[in-house]
């Protein structure tokens, strides 16, 4: 009877002990999501913003203790090297000079700069490559350029793991572009990507605009024209998906341009209320269930790719909201053009011309452009078109080449 009671002292101890170091388990533990190299097609640009992380420093971050070289300006930020827990850090320059050359992380978060993880040699023109290794076993692997504004932070990790969609398993990878950890308020600055088609990788293309594979981390996201709510476990992290219960209506697209494309894909930055939104669909997915309300369109985007495989790229907003009734289908009409109002101002050699293309929906155009191929992504820049000025007769007064700003 002795030996039965000690044996399960031993388990109540053990169990206890087990209990206590879960509760105080070390916030950078695995987790569902979990670091791992960016696919391939993503790193450095070649396809969207992927890795690039412009971290802005903020006067609330302060420190209980600085390293002795921290003179003069001392500027502070948070961003979260492991994608998910921001940890707080220290720019200065040290030796004399003017420009930023050094930076403290404290990763163990307890304000003691002169024991943090401390880079040296930072040049505000070049990147410079950093490894660091974080508590709990994970690491971090990129570069670094200090700037007097930002830090920038260049990286080929993203984390990845599987979200349950409709009862099955889909791969996906999460992506904080702000670096400061995932916020569901925060929508449009964190992404998830999920290969929905089972094909081993994410369907998402820049060139054209193609988001059907990729979704804002927002309370609610249409993936494949049906409207789910999302919650996250931002410390984990981990992604919820379930079929959203609550009042709901359907956006269609009706196109009147006098060459229909072979395809298209729209993405919308829509204001209700206090909520912003980020809504993208590829042409197969429309009509898109879209939660009730008034939307207010503050920016859209079109992508039109013709039957020679060119790809046009259309900017547009809109005065008036979006009506998405329960349980009825609104349209979206575009290429409907109206009017054409032009402003001019001239200031010495130079003439900003700001066109405004009205349609009848109420739908203003702003940027039309071609979009390059997707090997191309990296060293593109928005061109405008070749302009001339004519006089009344048609003499040619001046030319060149429009350009967007």
């Amino acid at each position: 009877m002795r030996k039965n009671t000690v044996r399960l002292l031993k388990l109540g101890v053990a169990l206890a002990l087990a209990a206590w170091a879960s509760a105080w388990a070390s916030p950078w533990a695995a987790a569902e999501f979990k670091m791992a190299p960016m696919d391939e097609e993503f790193q450095g640009g070649k396809n969207g913003p992927f890795g690039n992380i412009y971290c802005s420093f903020t006067p609330d971050v302060k420190f209980d203790k600085l390293p002795e070289d921290a003179k003069g300006d001392v500027k502070g930020g948070r961003i979260a090297l492991d994608g998910v827990h921001p940890v707080a850090f220290a720019a200065y320059e040290s030796g004399g000079g003017q420009n930023l050359n050094t930076l403290v992380f404290d990763l163990k978060g307890d304000g003691d700069l002169t024991k943090g993880e401390k880079i040296t040699g930072l040049d505000i023109s070049l990147e410079k490559p950093v490894t660091l290794n974080l508590p709990g076993g994970g690491k971090f692997d990129g570069k670094i350029r200090l700037t007097p504004n930002y830090m920038l932070v260049q990286t080929s990790q993203w984390l990845k793991g599987t979200v349950e969609l409709d009862g099955k398993k889909v791969a996906a990878a999460l992506v904080d572009q702000r670096g400061q950890g995932f916020d569901l308020s925060k929508s449009g600055s964190s992404m998830m990507l999920l290969d929905l088609n089972g094909n081993g990788k994410f369907d998402v293309d820049y060139s054209t605009y193609d988001f059907s594979e990729m979704v804002s981390l927002q309370p609610e996201v249409s993936i494949r024209g049906k409207l789910y709510a999302l919650t996250l476990d931002a410390e984990k992290p981990d992604v919820a998906l379930k079929p959203y219960s609550g009042p709901q209506g359907k956006l269609a697209v009706d196109l009147k341009f006098d060459k229909k494309p072979e395809k298209y894909a729209v993405t919308l930055y829509t204001t209700t209320g206090n909520d912003m939104r980020m809504i993208s669909a590829s042409q197969s997915d429309f009509p898109v269930a879209i939660k009730a309300g008034e939307a207010k369109v503050g920016t859209g985007m079109m992508t039109l790719t013709g039957d020679s495989g060119k790809v046009t790229m259309v900017q547009f907003s809109m005065d008036k909201p979006i009506a998405i009734e329960v349980g009825k289908t609104t349209t979206l009409t575009v290429g409907d053009h109206e009017a054409l109002a032009l402003t001019l101002e001239q200031k010495g050699a130079k003439l900003s011309v700001s066109p405004v293309l009205a349609s009848k929906s109420g739908v203003k155009y702003g940027r039309i452009m071609a979009m390059p191929g997707k090997d191309k992504m990296q060293s593109f820049e928005a061109k405008g078109p070749e302009a001339k000025i004519l006089d009344e007769k048609g003499k040619v007064l001046a030319e060149g080449a429009m350009e967007y700003g």
